[in-house]
């Protein structure tokens, strides 16, 4: 299953637990980036949302067919807000926020999708995710180039 629907403001994907849809859901952002024009880094958007579904299929569902994932995209003046959502059993993300394991199978994403994002929240059962990337104010841009 991989069901977009249109909003207001960006869109919503329903879409199975499943790892090839990953690369479906980063195709569709990105579409949708570059029709928007926007002053969004590209790449640090993308990274969050390549994580962050990540971390919904592998561990809140496993994997199965049956455990749908939810992405929430919604564009504003200010930039870009993306939800993750699974149903799976959670977990306590408190302890993960400071632990990188460089050398490890995994691990790296939570501190990851910290550095790409402006803001990022998990909700207090663990299987909600809330990232948050500015766009690049005009005047910021000049200041960089100089």
């Amino acid at each position: 299953m991989f069901r977009i629907t249109d909003t207001s403001s960006g869109f919503r994907v329903e879409m199975s637990s499943r790892l090839e849809l990953i690369d479906r859901a980063d195709e569709l952002l990105t579409q949708r980036l570059l029709s928007r024009a926007t002053n969004l880094d590209s790449f640090a958007v993308r990274i969050r949302l390549r994580e962050a579904l990540l971390n919904a299929v592998m561990h809140g569902g496993r994997q199965c067919e049956d455990s749908p994932i939810e992405l929430d995209v919604d564009f504003d003046a200010d930039g870009l807000t993306l939800s993750v959502a699974d149903r799976g059993p959670g977990f306590d993300w408190r302890r993960r926020l400071d632990r990188l394991e460089v050398l490890a199978d995994g691990g790296r994403g939570i501190p990851l999708m910290g550095i790409y994002a402006d803001e990022m929240q998990y909700d207090s059962g663990g299987n909600r995710l809330t990232l948050r990337k500015r766009a690049v104010r005009e005047d910021a841009k000049s200041l960089q180039r100089t």
